[in-house]
């Protein structure tokens, strides 16, 4: 049994259910599903559809409107409401799914067909104070959570899409949070630091620009401080195992490119220290220092690895001590000091070293250099002379000089030489050279000037004043007693 209208005229037919009662009740339209059986899920009540014809002149159904029951348990009856419209071609598919729960009060909506739906909301979505559990994509133009807390639960992605996620107010009271702890920064702060998605890491944009800031020192007195007071736990390294380096902080060195051709980079530098901080207004700098390691009486080891294997230098904290040690296969480690003059002349020096005791308590001259060592060039440079002497420096004490003089030159010969003429004693009255080696010898004092030479036979001296040679008469007493050591030292 059916009811069938047709009708040429648009909009019609047309069904009209008119109620003229005063109360606040309505005409209704009522669907009944009664089999004269026992209900079951699944059954449905009633159901409107909506058909057209396709551009091929197939008569489609496009939507339809579907009661049915959701659980037909006797106590527990839910019902369920769809709206389905046809998607693709031309199957329908629910887009709006109401579902009465078995709890009282309760009606559960689903939106949408896929996780590829989309579902817009032209107006406000009011949510109350219940939450949204979603495994698709929200798209907002606004979110307003009018004071209450917006909660996020698991791992969540904001992507890079053409809206931004902006906090109106950020100023330092109110704003963005992390931990229920305030973030002071400011966005252009903030902005220095670019996430590489990799865990307890980031990357460093060109600049970090600490900025002028009032500086209240903490313990270390650092603008910018990397934390190390805790304690980092290796939980990789198997069971006696060797781990193979820990750096608290890292520079890694980069590769230099260039767009354009042939471009040279006069200074590059994986770490570059400009200087040491130097003293403002109301500040006197009792150590200024460019890199520090450590702190007085708590310092810490540095070290230095050479282009060979085994080459390093190395100050060793806990023996106050600088040791430079050569490779393993190419020798002694080695200390070059050099000069930065472009043209040397005769008496520039090439490098020194100087011994001093700047902290002495008697202050005045105890803290002057009381030594030094330092290469001295002969003559001016050039593409075949480097020609230069090593000279030893002391006091003058006896005649009342603190200052570290030269006393002892030893030449590019290697002549050694003092510095004055009869003024230094090689050895003294107690402490003797055990024997001298040397070819023919001269003396020379205010009063006389001789020379020692030795003949095959005899020592003959010469006067230099004179000119006039004499020869010493020797005797031979090698058979006779113990006159002295023969040739092997023996008596």
């Amino acid at each position: 049994m059916g009811l069938i209208s047709n009708s040429g005229t648009s909009t019609e037919p047309e069904i009209t259910l008119t109620c003229t009662n005063a109360d606040a009740n309505g005409a209704v339209l009522r669907f009944i599903k009664d089999a004269g059986e026992a209900g079951a899920d699944d059954d449905i009540s009633g159901v409107i559809e909506f058909y057209a014809d396709d551009d091929n002149q197939d008569n489609i159904l496009f939507a339809k409107i579907e009661g049915y029951v959701a659980d037909a348990s006797t106590g527990d009856e839910c019902g369920g409401l769809k709206l389905s419209v046809a998607e693709n071609d031309g199957t329908n598919t629910a887009g709006l799914t109401l579902v009465g729960s078995t709890t009282d009060g309760e009606v559960d909506v689903t939106i949408g067909a896929g996780t590829s739906s989309v579902t817009t909301v032209a107006g406000v979505l009011s949510l109350g104070d219940r939450n949204i559990t979603n495994v698709g994509d929200i798209a907002l133009d606004s979110l307003s959570a009018d004071g209450s807390t917006i909660t996020i639960t698991g791992d969540t992605t904001f992507a890079d899409g053409a809206y931004d996620f902006d906090i109106a107010s950020h100023d330092g009271s109110n704003g963005l949070k992390l931990g229920g702890t305030l973030v002071t920064a400011t966005a252009a702060q903030i902005n220095a630091l670019v996430s590489t998605g990799a865990t307890n890491t980031f990357t460093l944009k060109q600049n970090i620009d600490l900025a002028a800031a009032n500086l209240t020192p903490a313990a270390d007195g650092s603008h910018f401080h990397v934390e190390g007071g805790v304690t980092m736990t290796d939980n990789n390294t198997s069971n006696s195992g060797t781990a193979a380096a820990y750096s608290q902080v890292s520079f890694e060195a980069v590769t230099l490119a260039a767009s354009n051709s042939s471009v040279t980079t006069t200074n590059a530098a994986t770490v570059y220290i400009s200087a040491a901080p130097t003293a403002g207004t109301n500040q006197t700098l009792t150590n200024a220092l460019a890199l520090q390691v450590g702190v007085d009486d708590a310092g810490g080891d540095v070290k230095f690895y050479g282009a060979a294997a085994g080459a390093f230098a190395h100050w060793d904290e806990s023996a106050d001590t600088l040791i430079l040690q050569g490779a393993t296969a190419a020798g002694a480690g080695a200390l070059k000091l050099t000069t930065g003059e472009l043209t040397v002349v005769d008496g520039d020096i090439l490098g020194r070293i100087d011994f001093q005791a700047p902290l002495e308590s008697s202050g005045t001259d105890a803290i002057l250099v009381a030594a030094s060592i330092w290469a001295e060039a002969d003559d001016t440079f050039a593409a075949g002379v480097n020609t230069c002497s090593l000279v030893f420096a002391t006091p003058a004490a006896a005649t009342g000089t603190a200052t570290a003089s030269e006393v002892l030159r030893i030449s590019s010969l290697g002549n050694v030489t003092p510095i004055g003429n009869g003024t230094q004693d090689l050895g003294g009255s107690s402490n003797r050279w055990k024997d001298i080696y040397t070819s023919d010898m001269n003396f020379a004092n205010d009063r006389g000037d001789w020379t020692l030479i030795e003949e095959n036979d005899y020592i003959t001296f010469r006067n230099n004043n004179t000119g006039r040679r004499f020869r010493m008469m020797m005797e031979d007493i090698t058979d006779t007693d113990d006159y002295g050591p023969d040739i092997n030292g023996n008596m």
